[in-house]
């Protein structure tokens, strides 16, 4: 957070439950590590995607965390961060598509992370009722992450930090969370906003010491994990 006048600074107040503290110091203490603090999901990734150079500082940059029933979005712009969460994520699209399906939550949730293709060649009962469901819940979460966008600009604006009609050179969307891995979300949120959509590998530039942490990291990406491993 950027300083105010010298000698202060910005500061965000969260609260949260006791066990989710308890849970992510025992995920820490497990693997033979030591916890040095403990901060808000979105706020560790925003700062460790600074520290890992994902984010150009003259630019506005939004983190999408899309999980299984809400959805936190965090805006990055010259030091301002501005963050929400709404109650909407990939829970409902795996319900949906149980519902249409008359299947098991599991196997919905399989088939929620296929592509269009996929579904068609495996034969999938109704492949096009499925596409439909998957399409208006993404769509919905879409609008809220760019009512979100047009809000943080409005902000920029009341602030002064913008003048009316001034634009923002918008970088990119990334997209973290479970949700986020379903195949070609990417392309979609990128049609929908109008803005570059990626889903970023943060784990890129760790060396993992696998004699000392027995962890498995699928190629070594974990921004599904975001919340539990950036610690």
């Amino acid at each position: 957070l950027k300083q105010q006048q010298p000698g202060t600074r910005q500061a965000i107040l969260m609260a949260v439950k006791n066990e989710l503290i308890e849970r992510s110091v025992h995920l820490i203490d497990s693997a033979r590590l030591k916890s040095t603090w403990i901060d808000l999901g979105l706020i560790n990734v925003i700062n460790f995607m600074i520290v890992n150079r994902s984010f150009r500082s003259n630019e506005m940059n939004v983190v999408v965390d899309i999980g299984a029933n809400t959805t936190g979005v965090a805006i990055f712009y010259k030091g301002d961060v501005w963050i929400r969460s709404f109650s909407q994520g990939g829970e409902a699209i795996t319900q949906e598509v149980a519902a249409v399906l008359g299947v098991g939550v599991e196997e919905a949730n399989k088939i929620k992370m296929q592509s269009p293709g996929d579904l068609e060649q495996a034969g999938t009962e109704h492949a096009d009722s499925v596409r439909e469901v998957i399409v208006n819940q993404l769509n919905a979460i879409a609008q809220e992450v760019e009512r979100s966008i047009a809000f943080f600009k409005a902000e920029q604006v009341r602030k002064g930090m913008l003048q009316p009609g001034e634009s923002i050179e918008e970088a990119k969307v990334f997209l973290i969370g479970g949700t986020a891995h379903m195949h070609g979300i990417d392309e979609f949120f990128s049609t929908q906003l109008g803005i570059k959509c990626v889903i970023p590998h943060l784990g890129s530039r760790i060396t993992w010491k696998h004699e000392q942490v027995n962890i498995h990291v699928p190629n070594g990406d974990i921004s599904r994990f975001s919340e539990d491993f950036i610690v």
